[in-house]
C-alpha cells in the first residue's frame, strides 16, 4: 500500500510538471525543461545541459533548456544522454536512439540493476537516493551499460556502495514496468489506415492493460482491448484485427504507432497521449 501511495504522489508530480511546460499560449518550444528522472525518482544524481550543471532534487527533479541534451551520471558513469522531457527513465533514454527500447533491452535493464543496486533507500520508499560520497567513489569510473556484464555491474556497484549486491534483472524489470505503465496511464487517440481507416482512442491502466473504440470510414464501430508489456510494447485486438505496437517514450506527447492486420489486409496506426 505505502508503495501504492508513492505512485500515486509521483504521478501528481508528473501532472504538474507537465503543466508547467503547458506551451498552449504559443508554437514555440519552452525555453527551459522541467522534468524528473525516474526508475523510482532518482534523487541526488548529477546532470548537465550546456553550462548549467547541478543534481537531481526531490522527485528526481531537474531542470534544462530545451533543444540540447541533458546527461545524468554517477561520478564517471554515464547514465542517460538524450534530449530533457518532462518523464525520463532509462526506457525514454535508449528509446531516443532505439525506438524498439523497452523493459528487457540489455542497456536498459542494466541502467536499472546498477541505481536500485547503489541506492541507500529501497524502491518501494518512492526514491532511488544517490549520496555525494557514491558520486565522489564513482569519479574515476567508466561503464558501458550496453555490453556490461553481471561481474562487471556487481564491481561497479561495490566500488560505489561497498556491501552491496546486484539486483537481478527481474527485480529491475519489474520496477520498471510498475513505473512505465504508471507514466503511461491516461488517453490516447489517433488514426488508422491501410485495409481500412478511421479513428481510435484507447486508454491505458496503471496495470498496463488496454481499453478502447474506435469507427473506420464507413461508420463501423469496433472495440480495441490489449495489454502493454515489457513496459511499452503492445499486443490487442481491434475488432478483427490484430495490433502490435510501441509507445515511444522519447517523444512529448508519447507517440503510440504500431501495425495490424485483419482479414481484408494490412495497416498502420499511429496517435498520442492527450
Amino acid at each position: 500500500m505505502k508503495h501504492q501511495n508513492t505512485l500515486v504522489a509521483f504521478a501528481c508530480l508528473l501532472a504538474a510538471l507537465f503543466a508547467g511546460c503547458d506551451s498552449s499560449s504559443s508554437s514555440r518550444a519552452p525555453a527551459t525543461v522541467n522534468g524528473v528522472f525516474a526508475d523510482a525518482a532518482v534523487v541526488g544524481m548529477s546532470f548537465s545541459c550546456g553550462t548549467q550543471k547541478g543534481v537531481t532534487g526531490s522527485g528526481g527533479s531537474f531542470s534544462c533548456p530545451s533543444g540540447g541534451d541533458v546527461t545524468f551520471s554517477i561520478g564517471g558513469i554515464t547514465i542517460c544522454k538524450a534530449p530533457p522531457l518532462a518523464m525520463m527513465t532509462p526506457v525514454s533514454c535508449a528509446q531516443a536512439t532505439d525506438a524498439s527500447a523497452d523493459t528487457t533491452t540489455p542497456s536498459v535493464v542494466a541502467v536499472a540493476r546498477f541505481l536500485i543496486s547503489i541506492s541507500t533507500t529501497p524502491p518501494s520508499s518512492g526514491n532511488l537516493t544517490i549520496t555525494s560520497a557514491e558520486l565522489a567513489a564513482a569519479a574515476s569510473l567508466s561503464l558501458d551499460f550496453s555490453t556490461a556484464t553481471d561481474v562487471q555491474l556487481q564491481t561497479a556497484v561495490t566500488a560505489v556502495s561497498p556491501g552491496a549486491s546486484l539486483v537481478s534483472a527481474i527485480t529491475a524489470q519489474n520496477e520498471l514496468n510498475t513505473l512505465i505503465f504508471s507514466s503511461l496511464a491516461g488517453n490516447f487517440s489517433g488514426t488508422f489506415s491501410g485495409s481500412g481507416m478511421g479513428t481510435w482512442m484507447i486508454t491505458v491502466a496503471t496495470d498496463g492493460s488496454v481499453t478502447g473504440s474506435g469507427t473506420d470510414s464507413k461508420g463501423h464501430n469496433f472495440t480495441i482491448s490489449g495489454s502493454l508489456v515489457s513496459g511499452t510494447t503492445y499486443s490487442g485486438t481491434a475488432g478483427s484485427a490484430t495490433w502490435t505496437g510501441k509507445m515511444d517514450t522519447s517523444k512529448s506527447p508519447i507517440v503510440f504507432s504500431g501495425t495490424y492486420t485483419d482479414p481484408s489486409g494490412p495497416g498502420t496506426f499511429t496517435g498520442t497521449k492527450k
